[in-house]
């Protein structure tokens, strides 16, 4: 894992800046599908879509129960802060190494 931030990826609100077109300016951006669900370990216990997956309620944070995008903030589980450098600040792929972070951030 790595503090670099996907380049969409507005660090301050933690939010895309471009959801509806990221996957064609993104070329890997992962498109979440049910059988990407079934086959992503990876994802977060906290992910809102692996918590529908797995039949387990949304918590209270998510935006569409608390009606704020504040609240993930709020609960300390987003990666404000976290995420130090857009990957288009990068000039090598050599720099992603002064970016590992452990696993729990």
């Amino acid at each position: 894992m790595t503090s670099v931030a996907c380049r969409l990826l507005d660090r301050k609100s933690c939010r895309c800046k471009d959801y509806e077109n990221r996957n064609s300016i993104v070329k890997d951006c992962i498109k979440l599908t049910l059988n990407t669900l079934r086959n992503a370990p990876w994802l977060p216990y906290s992910c809102a879509y692996r918590q529908l997956h797995e039949g387990r309620p949304l918590e209270w944070w998510h935006p569409l129960l608390s009606g704020s995008h504040d609240t993930i903030h709020q609960a300390g589980i987003s990666v404000q802060g976290i995420a130090q450098v857009s990957e288009d600040e990068l000039n090598s792929e050599d720099d992603y190494l002064n970016y590992i972070i452990g696993p729990n951030f």
